[in-house]
């Protein structure tokens, strides 16, 4: 008896004294994980969407009383798997760069994205306000299910366009093209004076291969009316030294 109560004693001693032993992350696995985070991209789209009084997201107040088409961009993290987790910052940008006063953090569910939720290998989230110009910054960190928990592996940035209330105004009719009226821009202020100058400047531009283009017809068509001219004197002398010969 006492035998066995000693072999019990000795074997929880051993039960206890176990540590749990993980694989090491080693040099392969490192390498195969990166190969993987290389695919991972970020990436945007522009989608409008309908906002009426019953759709609680919509943040214009007071609450719409009527349907509008509300412009939001829609932000995806391409090729996920469960081996990666994701951290979600977000910054305002102006001329001079971020702006800290003025950028807003994110809550926890807005922050903290995992692979293991990701649907088709996609991460997605929706930007509702598009009035100023924006950075996200994506940190790429492998997860639980890896030898190399939390380990930082890459960052991904992308700069989110905001919507510009100057493209239609009347002074971008026909000059949409310019970054100054684009419906969705990178520039971060824009005022009637910007859009003034670009057209001014975009029109410069453009008269250059105008006129050219009218120098290169005017050319021929001088040295046309010029031959017309020299066979009409050369059929007046001869005509003249015929009557001449008449005489």
């Amino acid at each position: 008896m006492k035998t066995i109560k000693k072999l019990l004693f000795m074997f929880a001693v051993l039960i206890i004294g176990l540590k749990p032993v993980f694989a090491a992350c080693d040099y392969k696995e490192k390498a195969d994980l990166n190969k993987e985070a290389s695919y991972i991209k970020l990436n945007y789209q522009i989608i409008n969407k309908i906002c009426d009084e019953t759709d609680n997201w919509c943040d214009y107040p007071p609450r719409l009383s009527w349907s509008i088409e509300v412009p939001t961009i829609d932000i995806s993290i391409l090729n996920v798997n469960s081996k990666f987790d994701f951290k979600v910052e977000r910054f305002i940008l102006t001329a001079g760069g971020i702006d800290e006063d003025a950028t807003y953090s994110l809550d926890d569910a807005e922050r903290y994205y995992y692979g293991s939720n990701a649907k088709d290998g996609i991460i997605s989230f929706t930007e509702l306000e598009a009035e100023t110009l924006k950075q996200y910054k994506v940190e790429i960190r492998t997860s639980n299910e890896t030898n190399c928990p939390g380990e930082l592996i890459k960052v991904l940035y992308k700069n989110i366009p905001r919507f510009n209330d100057l493209s239609g105004s009347g002074l971008c009719v026909d000059y949409e093209h310019l970054p100054e009226c684009e419906k969705f821009t990178f520039l971060s202020e824009i005022d009637y004076d910007d859009v003034e100058r670009a057209i001014v400047k975009d029109t410069k531009v453009n008269k250059i291969p105008e006129l050219v283009e009218n120098k290169n017809l005017v050319i021929p068509l001088a040295l046309i009316g010029g031959g017309v001219i020299i066979i009409l004197i050369v059929a007046l002398v001869l005509r003249s030294k015929k009557n001449e010969k008449t005489k």
